[in-house]
């Protein structure tokens, strides 16, 4: 088994979806968020404008 497979499975996807996000082929924050937390990161978003910073997802 291939460190690809077990993040694969961790995330509940296939080992050629994995290559794609790595290559940047990425559909959505979703599928991310569900990458990030099987390596046990975690994704955040915010918007900036003038000297404000909004949390937004």
């Amino acid at each position: 088994m291939t460190q690809y497979d077990n993040w694969a499975d961790a995330v509940g996807i296939s080992q050629a979806r994995v290559s794609q996000i790595e290559r940047g082929e990425i559909h959505n924050l979703e599928t991310m968020r569900t990458y990030a937390s099987a390596l046990g990161a975690k994704i955040t978003v915010s918007i900036e404008y003038g000297d404000r910073i909004v949390g937004a997802a």
